[in-house]
């Protein structure tokens, strides 16, 4: 992947420098919720034979976790760059080589993402039940779209590295 290819995929999905500073602004909820999504998804793992098959055993797995950690810090500092392509290039390179089917790293995001959005939403949603302020809502709704652009940004590379490799 080329900081060209990386400037392309930002530009078509819109994750301009206001979403990056959105995300940015969510990261103290995001780096909360994160280590219980990631537990999630590496339960889920753990839960299917077929995704499990693909990890040698519990070490395996907390390193992939680590891992993770250490990539979503990244993006929830909305840090796009080279070390970004470096970073999710290793991820799907890893994914390639152990035969894990892009199926499971979509699926494992489709987790990651639900229990990110519920910690942002939580965290920005007004507190008051009645005439609360739309601000808050929309301001929600701004982030999580920014995080979900994030999100797809990550899993296309992930994906396309899997498929490079592949071939």
């Amino acid at each position: 992947m080329t900081s060209n290819s990386l400037r392309d995929r930002l530009s078509f999905m819109k994750l301009d420098a206001q979403s990056q500073a959105l995300i940015r602004n969510a990261k103290p909820a995001l780096m909360q919720a994160l280590p219980s999504a990631l537990d999630e998804v590496y339960e889920q793992v753990q839960a299917s034979p077929e995704a499990r098959r693909h990890f040698s055993g519990a070490s395996q797995i907390q390193a992939a976790k680590t891992r993770q950690a250490a990539h979503w810090e990244r993006i929830a500092s909305a840090e796009f760059d080279e070390r970004y392509v470096e970073s999710v290039t290793a991820i799907g390179q890893v994914h390639a080589r152990s035969g894990l089917e892009p199926r499971w790293c979509v699926g494992g995001n489709a987790i990651l993402l639900a229990r990110l959005i519920e910690t942002v939403l939580k965290a920005a949603w007004p507190k008051r039940r009645f005439g609360g302020s739309s601000a808050g809502a929309t301001a929600a709704a701004a982030q999580i779209a920014a995080i979900t652009k994030a999100t797809f940004l990550d899993v296309d590379y992930a994906v396309s590295v899997c498929f490079e490799a592949i071939e």
